[in-house]
Parts: C-alpha cells; sequence; structure tokens
C-alpha cells in the first residue's frame, strides 16, 4: 500500500510539475528577451529542476506499466542524473541570489559577460564532481523514498547535509538581506521584485527540505517515520510545480499568452525611467517618451528590475551632481580656485561634504514628476581636492553652469534609457555621457582613487596647467557618493569625442596580446567596421594601418604624447591608451584634433591618452609572469608590464603607424623616437 501511495504521487504531481517545467522551458527558448540577464541562470535552473521532476514521473509510470520498479542499473543511472540535476538546480538558484545581491548592492559595477561563465563552470564542476564520486563508489541507486537517487545506507547520504549547511543559510541571509532593501527603497516596483524573489527562495526550500531530512534522519535511525515521509515524496514532487508556478507569474508570461490567444494590444507597468518620462518628454514622432523609449515587451522581471535599478543610481547620480554644482559653498571662493602660484600639499588633501536632502532638490525647480520620486530622497557627497579641480576647469574654461547645462536631469533623461544595457567597459567600470557627449561620469575602484590623489593628482595639475596642448584627457572633479546603502567612487571627465565627431574608435596600447575586439575574416578596412564598438591594436593594424599626417604635425604629435608619457613613466603608471578617433569632418579649436595629411583617406584624427590610473603594483607583476608561462608569448606582446618598457613600446608603436604621406618613408620620424628614447635612457 505505501509503494502504491508512492507512485500516486509521482505520477500525478510528479507529472504537473515536469509539464510544468517543460512550459517555462519552451518559453525561454521561444522568447528571446527573457534569455536577456540573468534569465540563462533561471532557465538551467529549471531544465535541472524539471529533469528532476520528470524522474518523478517516470518512476511511476514505469511501475503502472510494467508492475516492477526500474533495474538496479537503470536505477542507477537515474540516480547519477538525478542527483547531478539536484546539486545543479541548488547551484543555480545560488547563483541567481548572488546576482541579485549585487545588482543590488554595485549597480554600476555589474559584469555578467565575465561571470557568466565563472557561473556555469562552478555550478556543473561541482555537481560533476559529486557525481564522479557517486559513480565511482556506488552510492547511487534506490532511496529511503523509494525512487532513483542516493542509495539508502551509503555515504552519499550524507549529501544531504550540503543543503543544510550551504543553500539553506544563503537563502535565509538572501531573505533577511531583501526585506531590508524592501524597507528602505523608494521603488514599488523593485519592492514587488524583491518579495518575488523571496517568495521563490522560500518556496524552494520548504518544498525541499523535508526530503533532506528524511533521508537523513532515516539513514540513522532505520526508520521511515511514517507520514513524515508521505509529506517529503509530496513536497519534492511538488516542488517544480510550486516553483515554476512562481516562474509564470511573472507578467512576461501573462502578456505572451494573451497576445497569442487574442492579438491583444495594452499597457504593462513602466518601469521607474519611464514613469518619470511620463508626460514630462515628447519623442521625435510626437509620442510620448513612454512608447518610444519602453523596454523589451517580452523582458522578464528581473531584467526590468536590474534595468530599474541601474537607472535609478544613474538618476541618483545626476541629482547628486545638480546639487553639488548648484549649492553654494562659502568655503570656496573664485580668487582661490583661479590662482596660478604655488600650491601647497594641503590643497591635494582638502574635501568638502555635502549632505543633501529633499528640500535640496525643490530648490532645482525640476519638474513636479521628478521632485516628488526624490521627495524621499538623502545622499551624501564628498568633494575631494575641490579647490584644485576648480582650478583645473578654470583652466579649461568650464564653469559649473556648463556642467548643470550638460547634466541637466531632464535633458538627461533618454540618455539614461539609451545607456540602461551599458554597464561599462574595462575592468567593470560603469560610464555614463552628459546628453551632449561633452561630459562623462565613471566608476573607480578604491586603488584607483589611491593613485589618483595620493600619486597623480599633484604632478597632473601641474603638468596640465604648464603643458596646455598635452593629449591627456582631462579629469574635472572626483567625488564620492553614499545614497541608500551605495557607495561610489565617480570621477568627472572631459570626452575627447565632440558629439558625432568621429565614426570609428581605437584603443591603441601597443601590445598585442589579446588586443583583438573582431575576427578579421572579411574585414578589410575601416569602411567595414561598424560604429558602435572599440577596436583594438591588432584591429588597427588590419584596418586602418597609419594615421597620415602632415610632417610638422607628426612632429608635434610626438612631442606631447612624449612629454605625456614621461609624467606617467616617473609615477610607475602603465596600461594607459591612445584613445584614437577616426574623424567625418574638421573639429575646429579643439586640442585632441588634428589635420590629416590629406582628404583622401579621411579629414582627421581625434587622439587623447586615457585610462591612466594603473600602477604597476603586484597585482600587475603577477599578470606579467602568468602571461609569460603562455607558449609561444613574447614579453613585448604583453599588455602588462613594468612602466618604464611600457613608455618605450608605446613610443615605439606611435611611431610605427604615423606616416607622412601613404607609401612614404617614415626615417625621419625614427630618428626623432631614437633621440627621445635616447633621453629618457640618459
Amino acid at each position: 500500500m505505501t509503494k502504491l501511495y508512492k507512485m500516486c504521487i509521482y505520477s500525478s504531481v510528479g507529472l504537473a510539475s515536469f509539464l510544468a517545467g517543460i512550459v517555462i522551458i519552451y518559453a525561454y527558448l521561444k522568447i528571446r528577451g527573457l534569455r536577456k540577464h540573468p534569465g540563462m541562470l533561471i532557465l538551467w535552473q529549471c531544465v535541472a529542476q524539471t529533469i528532476i521532476d520528470g524522474q518523478w514521473a517516470y518512476t511511476a509510470f514505469y511501475y503502472w506499466i510494467t508492475g516492477s520498479e526500474p533495474s538496479d542499473i537503470a536505477c542507477q543511472i537515474q540516480g547519477l542524473i538525478s542527483l547531478y540535476c539536484f546539486i545543479m538546480s541548488w547551484n543555480y538558484s545560488l547563483c541567481l541570489s548572488i546576482e541579485v545581491l549585487l545588482t543590488i548592492r554595485t549597480p554600476t559595477k555589474r559584469n555578467y559577460s565575465k561571470l557568466a561563465p565563472i557561473y556555469h563552470f562552478i555550478c556543473n564542476a561541482f555537481a560533476l564532481a559529486i557525481l564522479i564520486a557517486t559513480l565511482v563508489t556506488e552510492a547511487a541507486g534506490k532511496s529511503a523514498t523509494g525512487s532513483c537517487f542516493i542509495r539508502e545506507g551509503t555515504w552519499a547520504v550524507k549529501l544531504m547535509v550540503v543543503p543544510f549547511a550551504i543553500y539553506f543559510p544563503f537563502s535565509i541571509f538572501t531573505v533577511v538581506y531583501s526585506c531590508i532593501e524592501i524597507q528602505r527603497s523608494r521603488s514599488e516596483r523593485l519592492r514587488n521584485f524583491l518579495l518575488k524573489h523571496c517568495l521563490f527562495l522560500v518556496v524552494y526550500t520548504l518544498f525541499w527540505i523535508p526530503i533532506s531530512l528524511h533521508i537523513e534522519i532515516t539513514d540513522d535511525t532505520g526508520d521511515n517515520l511514517g507520514c513524515f515521509l508521505y509529506i517529503s515524496i509530496f513536497c519534492a514532487s511538488a516542488s517544480g510545480l510550486a516553483i515554476n508556478t512562481v516562474r509564470l507569474s511573472d507578467p512576461v508570461f501573462i502578456r505572451y499568452i494573451k497576445r497569442k490567444l487574442g492579438g491583444l494590444h495594452f499597457r504593462h507597468a513602466p518601469d521607474l525611467v519611464t514613469s518619470i518620462l511620463t508626460d514630462t518628454q515628447q519623442g521625435e514622432s510626437g509620442m510620448s517618451m513612454v512608447e518610444t523609449t519602453r523596454m523589451s515587451f517580452y523582458e522578464s522581471s528581473y531584467t526590468h528590475v536590474f534595468n530599474t535599478i541601474f537607472a535609478d543610481t544613474v538618476l541618483n547620480m545626476l541629482m547628486a551632481f545638480n546639487v553639488v554644482f548648484k549649492k553654494s559653498n562659502k568655503e570656496i571662493d573664485r580668487v582661490n580656485f583661479e590662482r596660478k602660484d604655488s600650491w601647497s600639499v594641503d590643497f591635494y588633501k582638502q574635501f568638502y561634504v555635502y549632505e543633501i536632502n529633499p528640500d535640496d532638490i525643490f530648490r532645482l525647480g525640476l519638474d513636479e514628476v521628478i521632485s516628488v520620486h526624490f521627495k524621499k530622497f538623502y545622499c551624501k557627497v564628498t568633494e575631494w581636492a575641490p579647490l584644485v579641480f576648480r582650478n583645473l576647469r578654470y583652466v579649461e574654461g568650464i564653469t559649473d553652469d556648463d556642467l548643470l547645462r550638460s547634466f541637466d536631469v531632464a535633458l538627461n533623461l533618454p540618455a539614461i534609457k539609451k545607456n540602461t544595457g551599458n554597464r561599462g567597459g574595462r575592468s567593470s567600470a560603469f560610464f555614463y555621457f552628459s546628453y551632449d557627449k561633452k561630459y562623462f561620469i565613471k566608476t573607480i575602484s578604491k586603488q584607483e582613487q589611491k593613485v589618483l590623489l595620493s600619486l597623480l593628482l599633484p604632478e597632473y595639475h601641474t603638468h596640465i596647467t604648464t603643458h596646455p596642448n598635452s593629449l591627456i584627457a582631462r579629469t574635472l572633479g572626483f567625488f564620492s557618493l553614499k545614497v541608500q546603502g551605495i557607495h561610489l567612487r565617480l570621477l568627472l571627465m572631459q570626452n575627447i569625442f565632440p558629439l558625432n565627431s568621429h565614426k570609428i574608435a581605437f584603443d591603441l596600447k601597443g601590445s598585442r596580446l589579446d588586443r583583438q575586439s573582431i575576427k578579421h575574416s572579411g574585414v578589410m578596412s575601416t569602411k567595414d567596421l561598424i560604429g558602435d564598438c572599440i577596436y583594438k591594436d591588432l584591429d588597427f593594424l588590419h584596418t586602418q594601418k597609419y594615421v597620415y599626417l602632415p610632417y610638422d604635425d607628426a612632429l608635434f604629435l610626438k612631442q606631447r604624447i612624449y612629454d605625456d608619457v614621461q609624467l606617467f613613466s616617473k609615477l610607475n603608471i602603465m596600461d594607459y591608451s591612445l584613445l584614437l578617433g577616426i574623424a567625418e569632418d574638421p573639429v575646429k579649436d579643439w586640442r585632441y584634433f588634428m589635420q590629416a595629411a590629406t582628404s583622401e583617406y579621411e579629414s582627421g584624427y581625434i587622439m587623447g591618452i586615457i585610462d591612466y590610473l594603473q600602477i604597476y603594483n603586484k597585482a600587475k607583476k603577477f599578470e606579467t609572469f602568468s602571461k609569460n608561462l603562455r607558449i609561444g608569448i613574447k614579453k613585448h606582446e604583453i599588455s602588462s608590464i613594468c612602466s618604464e618598457e611600457y613608455r618605450d613600446r608605446f613610443l615605439k608603436f606611435l611611431d610605427s603607424i604615423v606616416s607622412m604621406e601613404p607609401n612614404e618613408n617614415k626615417n625621419s620620424l625614427i630618428s626623432e623616437i631614437t633621440f627621445c628614447l635616447c633621453v629618457i635612457n640618459n
């Protein structure tokens, strides 16, 4: 009778869970928007869970058809597959929670493209290791619940401790942390999302606790625990149905079903940015920004909320900058930051703290829709070396009013929407460009902050004021922002590329290892390249090949870059790049622009040195050592080398790509670079 009850549960509840899983998998394969980050983590968790549910149903139907249970060998194979999927399902649920926590804590420092392979490797490697150990020891087979899982009485039964030791505690921690975020969040969408994610974790944990306890207790006592056995079997069989029911409650599935059944068109709850845009902006076509900037119709709630958190953080940054540049600072007067005499060390150690509250937001005179959203906005902004950076902005002819215009909240709303999917560049840094592309905000690490304030800034300040034609991209300010438990280090910089000024851009270091962005088959020139990408050294050498400049301009370019890299070499700074843009039209009165020798190829070039906050420290030395171990790799091809060697290679590479005219001998330039290297060596 006990076996009959088991098979009834497996065949009914297990089959329902399996079918629900098939629906979810089909939806994720059919709807492309669902597979956007972090959709693949959800998909693989559903695949693993569905295979487990299929095993419950298979065991029951095999019994109903044949009147017997699977053979020992067949049950062992089923057990191995079920155990592998059991561990993998928990691993993917764990990784999903990690992504949620990382997004909440560091919304601008997300690098899922690099983390995804790590997630998949860890999830499968851990499960595979347990599978191999179980296979070798023949610990898979008929379990205490009557299914094919962990063989009763073997060492593998102790694996049920893993959920209690790792998965359950982390799930509880995630639920508690999410509840804290729900209390302090200003976003209703985020609160609802966190509640749903907590529901998923609670359901997933509660439905797997009984069978884990049953298998462990039965192994210790030898008692099947009577009624608790049926509860365990039911919960395990229904786990997939319960979890997938939570998944199917995602509005995207409801939208998809309604669209397929009746071709219905209806509005859905807007994300944070869209709600702010409502009735405040108009698109080019006369449609509201709600319609013109709406997210993909079939993106999951995870994708929507991740983008909402990102957009909310950007809005907080913009609002903080508006207050800082608007607020009167009595401690900083115009005479001080316009000074041209010597600057003492104290100026570089100064900082000013702004405590921003809703009253400050109200004084900005923003649209009511935006002001209402920030009615409970509190943050703390620290402006570092304020007099020094204001002096640098003064030298560049940039006022606080200029920055206010460029970072005006209303004008930047469409830019926020456009940048929602752009999480940043190298080293997971986040970039946000003002709507007019004159300036951008970049996040930096704690180590880079130390390099900037303690090492570079005094020398950089002197260099920029004494070398007005320097090609170093201008740093205009450094701020730290604390809001809603998030701490951001923000660098305000001038963009070397004016709006619509270039068609192709290259990031050049002079190295060759891992310095390729695209496959070169079928790509013969820059005409074959798309503009929405930053290309690297090998891409440049394969397509553009040279920078064509008049002789005098070429020498002037070399001298400017030589002076700049000398500064970096002296401070042990390396890993900087020459950002090179192929200009569509001449850019007048712009220090970063140089006219081409002939318009046959291009109008000119926009060039500037970027990413100059990395010193040759222990981490870089280890990178050099590890890359040197790769077979066939020469030291000069590696990006990470000491600052002196990096400088020499950088200058040598510059000489090799600068040409006065197409196919003309460049010996004169080589003699000039040789002179520079001689000066360096002496």
